[in-house]
């Protein structure tokens, strides 16, 4: 041992054991993905009961109006993700060259979540982002 300690959040352990246990629902028996790889990531959060009926209506109807600048922070959300698609998606999350990631609130059209693609390399992730954005769930 090198003399650090880590602490793994639990929380963060059972949020990465979701992850895990969705991609494997979906990924089937589909082999890992090889080569250079592009993320797209949409984190749709869940607004606060506390907020006013104006200001939860705005952000329900018009989601890019109130922007989501609070924790949890953007790039600990897609880390945890990336993390949780080792050996289940791509062998490795150091496969990923090219990323899109976004954090909105929930909408009318979009239920608290995530919304991930993950693709061979010559697709923008960011062309990707307006497509999965487009899908109502």
């Amino acid at each position: 041992m090198n003399g650090k300690r880590y602490f793994i959040d639990k929380k963060f352990s059972d949020y990465k054991k979701e992850v895990i246990k969705q991609a494997k629902l979906i990924k089937g028996d589909t082999p890992l993905l090889k080569g250079g790889l592009s993320a797209s990531i949409i984190f749709y959060m869940e607004m606060p009961m506390s907020w006013p009926t104006w200001k939860y209506t705005v952000a329900m109807y018009e989601p890019e109006a109130i922007a989501h600048t609070v924790k949890p922070d953007l790039d600990n959300l897609a880390k945890g993700i990336l993390d949780a698609l080792n050996e289940v998606v791509y062998k490795d999350d150091n496969q990923i060259t090219d990323m899109c990631v976004l954090k909105r609130w929930e909408s009318a059209d979009h239920q608290p979540g995530v919304r991930i693609v993950i693709q061979e390399n010559g697709i923008e992730p960011c062309q990707s982002m307006k497509r999965i954005k487009n899908e109502k769930k």
